[in-house]
């Protein structure tokens, strides 16, 4: 590999269509969107969990989730800057 090759995104070097995975990535989003409240709220139903357990288990999951993406975000950054 050249220098030269280092500096094409990821996305360009595998051919990849950028536009289809922000799109995957929307639908996702949507699909959890609506897959945990329905699931928290079945959970509450049956009385397998308070609704403080269920708040506090999603804030704690929202809080992983932030922070291994804030990591991988600045892993990308840096990885982009080299």
């Amino acid at each position: 590999m050249t220098e030269a090759d280092h500096d094409v995104p990821a996305s360009d070097a595998c051919g990849c269509d950028r536009n289809r995975g922000e799109k995957k990535n929307l639908i996702s989003f949507i699909a959890a969107c609506i897959f945990v409240p329905v699931y928290a709220y079945s959970h509450i139903d049956m009385s397998h969990h308070f609704l403080s357990d269920v708040c506090l288990g999603t804030l704690i999951g929202y809080l992983i989730c932030a922070a291994v993406s804030e990591a991988f975000l600045k892993a990308a950054e840096r990885n982009t800057q080299n």
